[in-house]
Order: structure tokens, then C-alpha cells, then sequence
């Protein structure tokens, strides 16, 4: 072997050792190949040569660059003299750190959707009238549980006498079961009047409902259960075992027009044959938006069958007003 081919075998064992170190450095921080503001190696060639590339792959004989031009190349480690990072030209940025997607929104949080309706009438002459109806309903919706308040009060004036002075305040959860049209429910209800047999009744049921209808447009259950019922100067002032019977209806018209219909009907189990009902309808349309404001009408009955004589069984109440949503 010759001094000239010995010397040369030296020197690339000895770059080889040189190199080794850097470049698997470089190949460890350097970021993938072509992607924008890369940090790109100068690898100076024997002869005075060099090229600008990105190292992707290191070997112990050989390197492998990838070329913005000439693509994929390989090296032979006898041809390198040194290696050096290029940093990205003047004026190219490199290029920002991905950004972690937006979280997903938050799911809105339950709130009370609440309306307050005003109705008012009277007449003035031979015989001076006034009737005032004030309703305050409150919902809320958390998904597979609802709570739904109501709050009604009737006043009949005639000749400055109060011929009608009536309150009630009822208060139902229900517990909707998931992927299922069933659901539970428990309820209570409070009722002032001056003017029936009874002064104070408060009522307390709980039971079991099933959805026939779950639409949009169409909302339409049934419920079944058990309770009590008490009144306050009354000719019978024990508790009465009860058992539940309703219907809810909804229908959306339109977007501006709506019917709420719910009836319910208690027998008495204590006195087989005498039973109690309450029923309610009203229908709202919609007149203005941006107050929520809308023109409501409605009728409430009940009924009654064990009444002292001098009393009537039905008891209705019919009336119009505006409703405000909030």
C-alpha cells in the first residue's frame, strides 16, 4: 500500500471519529426535512465544495441529506471535510409551534326560563266590575331533570265586593330516564279561596309518566301516581288517600303561536266514586320580539264532586292579557 493511500485512510478514520458526535446531534435537534424554517446543514466538500441540505440519516460510512433542489442524496463520509448548521435566511421566520386546537364550547348552563302574564278586565255603569289575573311560571331544564314552578292569582270585584279571591302555587320535578320515554315525578300544590267549601288545600303526589309523544312541534305524556290531599276550614278537614291521573299537551304552531293543555283527576280512595279535577289551557301568540311580549288566553276549571250543597261543583275561570318572557 502506498504512504499517499495510507495517509488518506488515516484521515477518514479520523473524520469519521471527528464526525460521529456532531452529526448524530444534529440529527436528533434538526426538524423535519422541508418543513418550513428549517434549520439546514453546510457540509464542506474535499475540493473547496459544499452543500446546503437537511440531514436526515446518519451512518458510519455515509450521510443522507435531503436537498430542496435535488431531493434525497447520499454522501460518502471520505468526500466530507466539516459540517455546520446554517440558521434560516434574513428576513424567513421559522416557523411558529402548532398551535393546540380551540377547547370544545362549554355546554350552556341550566337556567330558569320564566313568563309573567297580566290580565285585566272591568266593566263601569249600573254595575261596577273588575277581574285582574296575574300568572308567574318558571322552568328549569338541566337535561334529564326539569323543575317547574307555577304561580296564579284571581281577583273578582263587584260593586267594590270581592267576589272571587283565589291563589295557587304548584311546584313538579321530573326525573327523565336516559335513551327511555319514561320518567318520575314528584309534586305539590297549595290552593287559596275564599269563596269555595274549603279556605287552604295543600296536595302532595308522586308517581310514574310516559312519553308518547316527543317532538318539536308535538310534546304529548301521561302520568299516574299517589298522594294526599288536606284542606283548612273545611266541613272535612282529614287527609284524603288520592291517586293521579294527568295528560300534558304542547303543541308549537308556529314560531310565534303556541297551545299548553294539561288536565289532571284525582278520586278519592277513602270515598269510592268522588273525585276532584284540574284542568288548564291557554293559547300565546307572539307580538313582539324584541320584548317577548305576547297576547295570551287562557281558562282554568275545576271540578269538585263532594261539595257541601249551598257550593258549586265547577269553578271557571276564563281570561286574555299579555305574557313577557324573561
Amino acid at each position: 500500500m502506498s504512504l499517499t493511500t495510507r495517509r488518506l485512510n488515516a484521515a477518514g478514520r479520523a473524520l469519521t471519529a471527528t464526525l460521529a458526535a456532531p452529526l448524530v446531534f444534529t440529527l436528533t435537534l434538526a426538524p423535519p426535512a422541508g418543513g418550513p424554517g428549517a434549520m439546514a446543514d453546510v457540509i464542506h466538500l474535499v475540493g473547496g465544495n459544499k452543500i446546503t441540505a437537511t440531514i436526515i440519516e446518519v451512518h458510519d460510512d455515509r450521510i443522507v441529506v435531503q436537498h430542496e433542489a435535488l431531493g434525497r442524496l447520499e454522501i460518502s463520509r471520505e468526500r466530507i471535510v466539516s459540517i455546520e448548521s446554517e440558521p434560516p435566511a434574513e428576513g424567513e421566520a421559522e416557523a411558529p409551534p402548532a398551535e393546540p386546537p380551540p377547547p370544545p364550547p362549554d355546554e350552556p348552563a341550566p337556567k330558569w326560563k320564566s313568563s309573567f302574564t297580566l290580565g285585566a278586565s272591568g266593566s263601569f255603569g249600573n254595575s261596577d266590575t273588575q277581574n285582574v289575573t296575574i300568572g308567574l311560571s318558571s322552568v328549569y331544564d338541566q337535561g334529564l331533570e326539569i323543575t317547574k314552578i307555577d304561580l296564579n292569582y284571581y281577583l273578582d270585584m263587584s260593586n267594590g265586593d270581592r267576589t272571587d279571591n283565589r291563589f295557587n302555587a304548584n311546584v313538579r320535578h321530573d326525573w327523565l330516564m336516559p335513551d327511555s320515554p319514561w320518567l318520575y315525578f314528584a309534586q305539590a300544590r297549595y290552593d287559596y279561596d275564599r269563596f269555595q267549601s274549603w279556605e287552604h288545600r295543600f296536595s302532595a303526589h308522586g308517581g310514574f309518566g310516559y312519553r308518547l309523544v316527543d317532538t318539536p312541534e308535538h310534546r304529548l305524556s301521561v302520568r299516574a301516581g299517589a298522594g294526599f290531599s288536606k284542606e283548612w276550614k273545611s266541613p272535612e278537614q282529614e287527609f284524603r288517600p288520592e291517586i293521579l291521573g294527568g295528560l300534558d299537551w304542547d303543541w308549537t304552531i308556529s314560531e310565534k303561536q303556541s297551545i299548553h293543555v294539561d288536565t289532571t283527576i284525582f278520586p278519592d280512595l277513602d270515598n269510592t266514586g268522588e273525585f276532584r279535577t284540574l284542568t288548564n289551557a291557554n293559547w300565546s301568540a307572539l307580538l313582539d320580539e324584541e320584548t317577548a311580549m305576547s297576547l295570551t288566553a287562557g281558562v282554568f276549571h275545576e271540578y269538585q264532586s263532594d261539595v257541601p250543597s249551598d257550593t258549586d261543583k265547577n269553578d271557571v275561570k276564563i281570561f286574555v292579557g299579555l305574557k313577557f318572557e324573561f
